[in-house]
This record gives C-alpha cells, sequence and structure tokens, in this order.
C-alpha cells in the first residue's frame, strides 16, 4: 500500500506535518463537538464569534511575532557570548568529575598547540608536568566529591602558577584560576581560567638579574655610592662608602646627608643640592665627618631622578686617599 500524497508531505516538510497534526485535531475536536449537545449559533451571534476568531489570530500574530525578536536577541547574544568566550585574551575550560576537558576556547587551544576539537575529551592531567598531575588529581577529587563545596566557589588549593607542557612547543608557565560550578544536569565540574605568564616571568627574571649585576658593579666600585630621596635621607649605600666613613650599612640607612657633612663644607652642599633639584647636576668637592669624627675630602658628583618622589643618585671619590699621591708628582 503506497503512503497517500498528503502525508508524504509531510514527512518531507515539518510545517506540512504541524499542519497536518492541527488538522486531525481540529476533526477530532469538531467532531466531538459535533456528538455533544449543544445550541446552534443564531445568526446574529456569527459576526461576534468571527470577531473575537480575529482578534484571536491577531494576538497569536503578535506572540509569534514577539517570540521571533526574543529568539534573535538570544542569537545574537550567544554570538557575541561566543566571540567574548572563544577570542579571549586567556584560555578558559571546563573540567567533568574526572578531570576530562568538556569545553573549552579557541585561546587554550592555541596556547597548546592543539585544534580544538582535538582538546575536547582529553585530560587535563596531560599538559601538566608529571610531577604535578597527583596533586592535581587529588585536589579534583577533593573539590569535586566534597559536599562543602560551594557552586562558584574558588578552589585556592589549584589556583596559582603551573608549568604546562604543549605536546609540540616549549613548556608554559601559567596562572591558574579555579572555580566550581554545576552543570545542567548537577554533576559539578571544574572552570579553569588560564593566562600564560612565561614571558612576563622571564621579563621580571632577566630584570631581577640585571639589577642584581648592577648592584655587584655598585658594591665593587672604587667610589662611594649613595641613593637618597629629595628629602636627603639616605635608601642605599654600596660597601665603599662604608670604609670610607666607617659606619656599617644599617648605620647609614638610618642617616640623612646633613649628618655626614662636615659644618665647614655644609652650606655650600646644600647649595650644590639646590641645584641639582633643580635641573642643573655638577661635581663638587666638600667634606665628610667619618664616625670617628675626624673629617675626609671628597668629590661628589649628583643626579636626580624624578622617579618615587625624586631621587638623588650620588657618586663619591675619596681625594685625601688621592691627595699624597698628587702632592709627591713632580711640579
Amino acid at each position: 500500500m503506497k503512503p497517500s500524497p498528503d502525508l508524504s508531505a509531510a514527512a518531507a516538510d515539518p510545517s506540512a506535518a504541524l499542519r497536518a497534526r492541527a488538522e486531525s485535531a481540529f476533526l477530532h475536536n469538531n467532531a466531538r463537538d459535533l456528538a455533544a449537545p449543544s445550541a446552534a449559533a443564531t445568526p446574529a451571534e456569527i459576526p461576534l464569534l468571527l470577531h473575537e476568531l480575529r482578534l484571536h489570530q491577531i494576538e497569536l500574530e503578535m506572540q509569534n511575532e514577539e517570540l521571533r525578536h526574543a529568539q534573535a536577541k538570544l542569537d545574537a547574544s550567544r554570538a557575541r557570548y561566543s566571540d567574548l568566550y572563544h577570542l579571549a585574551p586567556v584560555g578558559y575550560c571546563t573540567l567533568d568529575a574526572a578531570g576530562r576537558l568538556i569545553e573549552t576556547n579557541l585561546t587554550l587551544a592555541a596556547l597548546l598547540g592543539l585544534p580544538h576539537r582535538a582538546l575536547l575529551r582529553q585530560p587535563f592531567a596531560r599538559f601538566l608536568a608529571p610531577a604535578d598531575t597527583d596533586k592535581f588529581y587529588l585536589q579534583l577529587r577533593h573539590h569535586l566529591t566534597s559536599e562543602a563545596a560551594a557552586a562558584g566557589s574558588a578552589v585556592k588549593s589549584l589556583s596559582g602558577e603551573w608549568l604546562i607542557l604543549p605536546p609540540d612547543g616549549p613548556p608554559r608557565l601559567m596562572h591558574l584560576t579555579a572555580a566550581v560550578a554545576p552543570e545542567a544536569g548537577g554533576a559539578p565540574t571544574l572552570r579553569l581560567v588560564l593566562s600564560d605568564i612565561t614571558e612576563r616571568t622571564q621579563l621580571e627574571e632577566a630584570l631581577r638579574e640585571r639589577e642584581e649585576q648592577h648592584w655587584a658593579i655598585l658594591q665593587t666600585a672604587m667610589a662611594g655610592f649613595w641613593l637618597a630621596d629629595a628629602r636627603g635621607q639616605l635608601l642605599e649605600v654600596n660597601e665603599t662608602y662604608c670604609r670610607m666613613s666607617g659606619y656599617d650599612v644599617h648605620e647609614l640607612l638610618t642617616m640623612h646627608i646633613s649628618e655626614l657633612e662636615d659644618p665647614s663644607t655644609a652650606a655650600a652642599t646644600a647649595a650644590h643640592l639646590q641645584q641639582v633639584l633643580a635641573g642643573d647636576g655638577r661635581v663638587f668637592t666638600c667634606r665628610h665627618r667619618r664616625k670617628d669624627r675626624t673629617t675626609f675630602e671628597v668629590e661628589v658628583s649628583f643626579q636626580f631622578r624624578p622617579v618615587e618622589g625624586g631621587q638623588l643618585v650620588v657618586f663619591l671619590q675619596d681625594l685625601s686617599a688621592r691627595r699624597p699621591a698628587r702632592e709627591g708628582a713632580p711640579s
């Protein structure tokens, strides 16, 4: 027996299938209404019934239009969310209770050097250093099986710096932030945010090494060194000036420049300091007082740095150590 053309069309077209179901329901309801005893509508009631039907039809059309607008807004919102999720500068992913990736953005896929689809259902621990996998799984099980774990609560034990190992790339140091969140079915999941801090960490390490090198140079320099604030309070000194003055580092860092000046040249030094603060760096000589109250002549070179409220970079040469050599030199 061949199917009727109407049924074949309904099977091919969902809207036709819906229409066929509506006609079937209408015929069923109409037959039931005809079987039930009821008073027939009078000629005067027919226009009123038609009016009500038209109003109901318009209401349905308006509701349908509102639903279409709501659906369009929902689609646009989903598209914006998708763009924000996938184009974010950090990696996003969601893990199930077994630690498998069930959702991830394109940024994380790029950080790991794998196609987006290839990440799904992969164990996240695959990308961790071997020494970290046990710690990761222990914390994962604890937080996703603990009845005390609240939805949206941060997982501090997992948050922090983790070494990530892309399959075909160099290791990356990433800062990880984790939070527990339930899925639609109620099963707990773990949401992760991963920020690649490899380059920042490398720059910080290079800067730290350079600062250590500079400080080592200052400590071994033949000249004394000060770093002071704009008020003249000493912030840093090197070992050379400690030997010149007889004070140790801790003593000097509690002192003001004026406490090291000999009164005989203090006024001239203050005038030179004002010139330095005005941007006119100069080299001048003055006398300093040692811890044992003896004095010595120094050549001072100032430079003003407009950072952190103003700082003075000062180099000091002990002229008293050089004067005997000059005095003994032939004229």
